[in-house]
């Protein structure tokens, strides 16, 4: 997710802007690090096109022959100026508030909502 994505340089190049960022910038938030250019979670972003950030922390319960069966989802959701998303799962919760809190100083012009919000966003865009 680069400003410029027809100029971009090559791989090994972007890979080491990340990894810099990151190791001279980047505050740890379980599965998440976000530096002062760029998110690295299962996929990286460019903060400067990040345009919504939506934290998802939920209790799914299931009922299996009789028996009650719950999932914690613990997710950060962030949707780029194309509407592409990322995603990434996490463990704790506390993680989850502190990566968006973080984004929150580093985006301050983008959308926080939750979750279920984020399907509004799409259809505005």
């Amino acid at each position: 997710q680069l400003p410029y994505p027809d100029e971009a340089p090559p791989v090994e190049e972007l890979f080491a802007m990340v990894d810099r960022d990151i190791q001279e910038n980047g505050q740890w938030f379980g599965r998440v690090a976000i530096g002062e250019e760029w998110v690295f979670g299962d996929d990286v972003s460019a903060i400067s096109r990040i345009r919504g950030v939506f934290p998802r922390d939920e209790i799914e319960v299931h009922y299996n022959n009789g028996r009650r069966q719950s999932t914690r989802i613990i997710e950060l959701y962030i949707v780029d100026d194309r509407g592409q998303v990322q995603s990434t799962s996490l463990r704790k919760p506390g993680d989850l508030q502190a990566a968006v809190d973080c984004l929150r100083q580093r985006v301050p012009g983008a959308r926080f909502a939750d979750y279920s919000d984020m399907g509004s966003m799409a259809r505005q865009e």
